[in-house]
C-alpha cells in the first residue's frame, strides 16, 4: 500500500488472516490463527496489528478483538444503514427467506 507504512508483505499477510477468519466462520485466537496458517505467533499478531492500524485493510469487513481472546469478523457498521442491516436481520426476509 503506497504511503501507508506497510510492507507488501504484511498487507499480504493481514488478507490471509482475514481469509482465514471469514472462511472459518468462528472466532479464533492468535495461536489458533499461527497454527492453522502454519505460521509463528508473531506473524499472525503483525497481521492483526496491521489491519487494527489500517482498518481499511479489511473493509468491508472489520475484524474484533473479542473478550475472550478471540477475534472475530464482522460486517462494518457504516457499511450498512440500520434500516438495511434490520432488513437482513434473520426472520425478516420476504417470500420466506430467511425466516
Amino acid at each position: 500500500m503506497n504511503d501507508s507504512g506497510l510492507t507488501d508483505a504484511v498487507v499480504h499477510d493481514a488478507l490471509t488472516v482475514l481469509a482465514a477468519l471469514v472462511y472459518a466462520a468462528r472466532p479464533l485466537t492468535v495461536d489458533d490463527l499461527a497454527t492453522a496458517l502454519d505460521w509463528p505467533v508473531q506473524r499472525a499478531v503483525g497481521a492483526l496489528d496491521a489491519i487494527g492500524r489500517r482498518p481499511i485493510l479489511s473493509d468491508p469487513l472489520a475484524v474484533e478483538r473479542l473478550g475472550c481472546g478471540g477475534y472475530a469478523v464482522t460486517p462494518r457498521p457504516d457499511r450498512l444503514s440500520p434500516a438495511q442491516r434490520d432488513a437482513l436481520s434473520p426472520g425478516t426476509g420476504r417470500d420466506g427467506i430467511g425466516m
